[in-house]
């Protein structure tokens, strides 16, 4: 497995990112595991497929630790090479003012607050 993906600011608010990634699925799902999550999720509605990716196995297994109703005891790591560009990293406070992005409205979409823990 791959080291740490790279993240380069390119400009005040893009990045672009590339490097391995992570998810952990149903090994009955593994050959349609990009296609993203089956079910809502904690950024996702029902009808909206999102790919949680994790920069580490570590961090699958600590985003595993919170989801474990519903899924088959034994799951399988898959790892993605990734090139995007055009990201907007929310972990950087000066990218956060240059887009005027307040954290608090990124990380509680308005269809998961209310709804308790998301089934994903």
């Amino acid at each position: 497995m791959s080291g740490e993906p790279s993240v380069e600011q390119v400009g005040d608010v893009w990045s672009s990112i590339s490097g391995s990634f992570y998810r952990a699925v149903d090994p009955s799902h593994q050959d349609t595991a990009i296609l993203g999550s089956r079910l809502a999720g904690r950024y996702s509605e029902p009808s909206q497929p999102t790919l949680y990716l994790s920069s580490s196995p570590q961090g699958v297994n600590a985003a595993m630790i919170a989801h474990t109703q519903g899924r088959v005891a034994e799951l399988v790591l898959l790892e993605f090479q990734v090139e995007a560009h055009n990201i907007v990293d929310l972990r950087n406070p000066a990218v956060l003012i240059a887009a005027g992005i307040d954290l608090a409205d990124a990380v509680a979409p308005p269809y998961v607050s209310g709804l308790g823990e998301a089934s994903s």
